[in-house]
């Protein structure tokens, strides 16, 4: 299970959208990835799941939408709280 780190959350993610960079990823192109393996999902909709340290003005249960590095196809996913 992801943690949220220094100014992060984790997601209880409900929607997950596949961002052109997604799709360059997944055809192999490098000039889109940043790593490899490279787990595929920018955007995510659901609710707080866990708020890591230094992150105010969220809570649990609260419903978001958000930014990921990458991750955002997956059950949980961890994503800055701004």
């Amino acid at each position: 299970m992801p943690e949220p780190g220094e100014g992060e959350v984790s997601v209880d993610v409900s929607h997950a959208g596949v961002n052109f960079i997604d799709v360059m990823a997944r055809r192999g192109d490098p000039g889109y990835v940043t790593a490899w393996p490279f787990v595929p999902g920018k955007e995510v909709a659901g609710t707080v799941r866990q708020v890591g340290p230094g992150v105010s003005g969220l809570v649990p249960g609260q419903r978001v939408a958000a930014f990921t590095p990458s991750g955002g196809l997956a059950e949980v996913a961890v994503a800055p709280a701004r």
